[in-house]
């Protein structure tokens, strides 16, 4: 049974490719121009753009099939969707022709002799693809129909022939002529030269030219020279027909190559062998001979004229009425011919060849190759007239064709062409399928006036019918504009087979609309236009005691006021609601800063509120605000407390024993400043610069204070470490005798209760704070002082939430490192101090990789009247210098064994861990491999008392403390390891060496000191680095050493300050043992090289384990 075409064809696809060519044809994507006898020209119109397939019949009773389509694909190697619709397309059309047995091979040609052969009549048929319609979806007019004709017909090119490698140099023994056949040519893109032959009697007489054949031998045995040069430059039957290799006898039909056009025209004109017939199958056929024309090239013009210019030549009104206003569409051929310009009708037109070829009536001539093909479209479809309104769609139709031919429009028609100006525009919608939840489908289009393009639209012109003007489209803008897409994270989807869409997440939405909008781009989201915000304007305007702050945003000449925004950031929308309905967007940036500002104050009604104390705060939010304004209240208070207006020394109270330095009475004024201004501060002095000095000043100034009219004297309550309890009862007794002291402290407390009211100063503990706390806030305290406050450095302890409920008018902290580990101590020191101040604000705002110096710089000045920090450095200039320096030490072989085996262990192991849980979620086991490396280094039996070999650092810290004990000085020995200062307890026992001892669990702490600082038979003090770190004073010791380095240098300074302070009279040396290529060498540089953040607020230091990153972890243990 025969099997249909597409039946026979189908192995030759692939299974996609014939899907997609399904859906083509059944979509009329296919329109077959041409059927003939010998083959089949059809245009398939893809997704982009229109592709030729020409189809080859003559072989196919051999089941071969010769093909080929202008698409890429096809370009490649492979057989495309485009043909095999095609092929569908004949089966539709019942070409039973096609019909057979056995299965077909397409094999791909160039298709120079490509022939459609005689015309074959389909009843009845009609392309499948849908009917031409204007823009406005209007039913197109039979003109346009006409013009897609011809612009398909013009689509459809011959391919470029190839430059036969070896030009064949033949002879000649008769005469040979060649003979173009009009019939042939009605549908071919090329022009066929058939060969004819004349026999000379032997009178002499030239019988007719015949059809004849001849081979390449045998053109070696002619003689003429013009005929070998002719057979040399044209192009042979076999050299464009892929059928013809198989004929016998040589070739009958040539074709002239069309790079030697020229040269071939002039030879066979003047040698007078080209001519041309109607048909050379008639029996009765006149041969015209050929002349070749000179001058340039022909080129081919539309002209556009109303009907009544004498230029239009109406040839009847094609059904209109006759009042209408009508246009000719008018074809013509046009050259240069000296001055003068030469135009014929393109009726005189016979045949035209893409390669450059053209057939006219009186002679043959050369084309432009480039409207070649639109000469043979035109010819084709005759005359055109259109309405003058029509004549806005005919332009944009005309010139979206493929390489559309020169247009001239009549001067009356008042038209003139300008590059058009595209507004590139995005349309968001939600996907209609899971994804809808987190993603946007984006459709782009360009806007040219009002009128809007899809990117891909093919028109290349737009009419604007009110200005008559045609904007010609800009394709390098429209691409510019579409590259910002790959910009903004758009990602191609395709949730279908064909189609792809282009989508955007919901999170990437809002930079991405900031970028384009900026850009020019118009964005609509369902329906609503997105608005990218302009200037924001801010006002500051002063009250009784606070500070109002008012903004308004501007989107596009719509103003949004600040209730509504704070509205739109508590829903954590990213864009609030304009008055028109469009969507203003709102930055993340924005809401950031905005967060900020109403988390600083108090929200009420059209505005926040702030307190008097957070000006400078409020200022720093400002700054990097633009169109602020502020009144002259605010401005003046900022001033008065950056410059600390008014702030003056203050002498000591009377009744105070004791002289204090220049430097302490600034700081007894500063405290009386911020009373007056109702603030808390922190004194933030250097170490050994007495803080307690200048605290008991002020207790003791207001100790004689007269209390405002209906209260009365209240106690002031010092919060102390419980190390320090013993210090400050003998510095009051000292300085302040007339203070009445009360120990809030120990077991018997309960006794002391009543006893409070009446106190001056109340001392106690930061664990009986604790304890405490209901019966300590029941009281109402004139001062809360906290000393060493970084105590309560973490927000959520339970010192700092009791410190927080202490009762109290005035309150003051007391440190040395308001800064001690990261910025989030002082953040809840500032909390304790001045409740409220920062708001909801957190420590991630001001601190961070993100953050700019710039903003810790305005940080460091908004707190500014809230600290006060002195340095050594700066106030007492006659303290002794103090030195520091490393001294290195080289392990054994077995303590560098043992570590280097701990080392490789650890970092195996935490390379595993890592990268299973992270960087943060491993740090215990960071902190444990770190903690046994530093043991090892130190000494290797802190971890193994058994089998540890004794360490290089205690041999090298004997040899320092007999030299410097001999000499008549006294040192301090500091380590966190309190089991390595019981090896250095063991050594100085057997060297005889007296010495004190003291940790955590040490009592008597004071008579450990005294001994110490009086006794000059006891040179070595040994002290556990955490619990003697802060509040003792041992200037007897010039000597420091530090046996292992601490992950917060502060610490460590701290350390070195027990020594460095003021009654200090010799130079101290402070050295730090430090084991060579160890990780105590690598903490360090650490120390070195993370301090900005703290030093840029307080000049205080950051804890480094906090902040360790992947890096520091895999140099830590290289």
């Amino acid at each position: 049974m025969e099997a249909i075409f597409s039946r026979r064809c189908q192995s030759e696809f692939n299974r996609g490719d014939r899907q997609r060519g399904d859906e083509y044809q059944a979509d009329g994507a296919v329109n077959i121009l041409d059927l003939g006898t010998l083959g089949v020209r059809a245009v398939v119109s893809g997704t982009e753009h229109d592709y030729g397939v020409l189809i080859d019949f003559e072989d196919v009773s051999d089941n071969v099939l010769f093909a080929m389509c202008t698409c890429p694909r096809f370009a490649s190697g492979y057989l495309c969707k485009h043909l095999w619709a095609t092929i569908l397309e004949l089966d539709r059309v019942q070409d039973n022709r096609l019909r057979g047995h056995g299965p077909i091979e397409i094999c791909e040609s160039d298709m120079e002799d490509f022939e459609v052969g005689e015309p074959l009549e389909v009843a009845d048929y009609q392309p499948t693809l849908p009917p031409p319609t204007t823009q406005r979806g209007k039913p197109a007019p039979g003109w346009m129909k006409q013009l897609q004709v011809a612009a398909q017909i013009a689509s459809v090119k011959a391919p470029a022939a190839v430059v036969p490698q070896h030009p064949v140099v033949t002879g000649q023994r008769i005469r040979h002529e060649f003979l173009i056949s009009l019939a042939d040519q009605a549908n071919a893109s090329s022009i066929d030269l058939h060969l004819m032959r004349s026999t000379q009697d032997p009178q002499g007489r030239w019988s007719e030219p015949l059809p004849a054949r001849i081979s390449r031998a045998e053109t070696a045995l002619l003689h003429d020279p013009a005929e070998q040069r002719i057979f040399a430059m044209l192009q042979w039957e076999n050299d464009f027909q892929s059928a013809a290799v198989h004929r016998r006898g040589g070739a009958t039909r040539f074709r002239i190559h069309p790079h030697l056009l020229s040269e071939t025209l002039a030879e066979l004109c003047e040698s007078q062998r080209l001519a041309w017939t109607h048909d050379i199958a008639s029996t009765k056929k006149t041969r015209t001979p050929i002349v070749q024309a000179t001058g340039t090239a022909w080129d081919f013009v539309v002209a556009l004229d109303p009907i009544d210019s004498p230029a239009a030549k109406p040839k009847g009104n094609r059904g209109r009425e006759a009042a209408t206003s009508m246009l000719a569409v008018m074809p013509r051929l046009e050259r240069v011919a000296g001055e003068a310009t030469e135009r014929r009708e393109i009726g005189c037109v016979m045949a035209v060849c893409d390669s450059g070829a053209l057939l006219m009536d009186d002679c043959i001539a050369a084309i432009d190759p480039q409207v070649a093909s639109w000469v043979r479209g035109w010819q084709r479809i005759g005359e055109l007239q259109l309405a003058a309104d029509e004549m806005g769609t005919f332009l944009e139709t005309f010139f979206s064709a493929p390489e559309p031919p020169r247009l001239e429009l009549a001067k009356s028609l008042d038209v003139s062409q300008v590059q058009g100006k595209p507004q590139p525009k995005l349309t968001l919608s939600s996907p209609d399928d899971e994804h809808g939840a987190y993603q946007w489908v984006a459709e782009v289009t360009m806007l040219y006036g009002d009128r809007e393009l899809q990117a891909d639209d093919p028109i290349k012109v737009v009419w604007d019918e009110a200005a008559r003007v045609l904007l010609v489209r800009d394709a390098a803008a429209e691409l510019a504009a579409l590259q910002t897409l790959k910009e903004c994270d758009f990602r191609e989807h395709s949730p279908r087979f064909r189609h792809f869409e282009l989508r955007i997440s919901r999170w990437s939405l809002v930079p991405a609309v900031l970028k384009l909008t900026g850009r020019g781009w118009l964005v609509v989201a369902e329906g609503q236009r997105m608005r990218s915000p302009g200037g924001c304007t801010i006002e500051v305007a002063s009250g009784e005691d606070w500070f109002d702050l008012k903004a308004c945003v501007d989107f596009d000449g719509m103003e949004v006021a600040l209730p509504a925004l704070l509205k739109a950031l508590k829903r954590k929308e990213t864009f609030v609601v304009l008055d028109d309905g469009s969507h203003g967007i709102l930055p993340e940036q924005w809401l950031n800063q905005l967060q900020q500002l109403s988390q600083a104050g108090q929200i009420e009604g059209e505005s926040v509120r702030y307190r008097r104390n957070q000006a400078l705060l409020l200022e720093l939010l400002l700054a990097e605000q633009e169109n602020v304004k502020t009144d002259r209240s605010f401005n003046a208070w900022c001033e008065r407390m950056r410059s600390f207006s008014g702030i003056k020394p203050a002498v000591e109270p009377r009744g105070f024993q004791g002289t204090l330095r220049a430097y302490q009475k600034d700081g007894l004024g500063w405290f009386h400043f911020l009373r007056d201004f109702e603030f808390g501060g922190c004194l933030a002095d250097d170490m050994g610069l007495g803080k307690t000095i200048q605290v008991l000043a002020l207790l003791q100034s207001r100790r004689l204070a007269r209390p405002k009219a209906g209260r009365t004297k209240k106690p002031s309550l010092v919060v102390v470490p419980k190390s320090l309890i013993f210090n400050w009862i003998a510095e009051a007794e000292k300085f302040a005798p007339r203070l009445k002291v009360v120990d809030y402290t120990g077991n018997q407390r309960a006794a002391l209760v009543d006893r409070l009211e009446s106190a001056d100063l109340v001392l106690t503990t930061y664990g009986t704070l604790r304890r405490d706390i209901e019966q300590i806030r029941s009281l109402q305290y004139d001062y809360a002082i906290l000393d060493e406050a970084q105590a309560i450095k973490n927000p959520n302890s339970q010192s700092a939430k009791a410190a927080r409920l202490i009762d109290a008018e005035h309150r003051l902290a007391m440190t040395g490192t308001p800064v001690e580990n990261h910025l989030g101590d002082l953040w809840s020191l500032l909390d304790f101090l001045n409740p409220g101040m920062l708001g909801q604000l957190s420590v991630s705002q001001f601190s961070g990789p993100d953050v700019s110096s710039e903003r810790l710089v305005g940080l460091s000045n908004a707190l500014q009247p809230f600290i006060l920090r002195r340095t050594k450095e700066q106030v007492l200039t006659e303290l002794p210098e103090k030195s520091e320096q490393t001294l290195y030490c080289t392990m054994t072989g077995k303590q560098r064994k043992l570590y280097d085996e701990l080392r490789n262990h650890y970092r195996q192991q935490l390379s595993g861990k890592v990268k299973e849980l992270g960087i943060k979620r491993s740090k215990i086991h960071v902190l444990e491999a770190l903690l046994r490396l530093r043991q090892t280094a130190c000494d290797p039996r802190l971890v193994d008392a058994k089998q540890g070999p004794a360490g290089a650092k205690i041999a090298r810290l004997m040899e320092q403390l007999q030299e410097v004990t001999a000499e008549g000085h006294k040192a301090l020995v500091f380590s966190q390891f309190t089991s390595l200062l019981s090896f250095v307890r063991k050594e100085l026992d057997q060297q005889g060496i007296v010495y004190e001892y003291l940790d955590g669990k040490t009592t008597k702490r004071n008579e450990r000191v005294a001994r110490f600082q009086s006794d000059p038979d006891c040179p070595v003090f040994l002290i556990s680095l955490k619990a003697g770190g802060h509040g003792l004073n041992l200037t007897a010791a010039d000597y420091v050493y530090i046996l292992d380095p601490w992950w917060n240098p502060a610490v460590e300074a701290q350390a070195i300050d027990r020594a460095h302070r003021m009654g200090q009279s010799k130079p101290v040396m402070a050295y730090r043992l430090i084991c060579r290529d160890t990780v105590e060498e690598k903490i360090v540089h650490l120390q070195e090289s993370k301090r900005e953040l703290a030093d840029a607020i307080i000049s205080a230091d950051r804890s480094l384990i906090s902040q360790l990153s992947m890096d520091d972890l895999q140099m830590l243990f290289s």
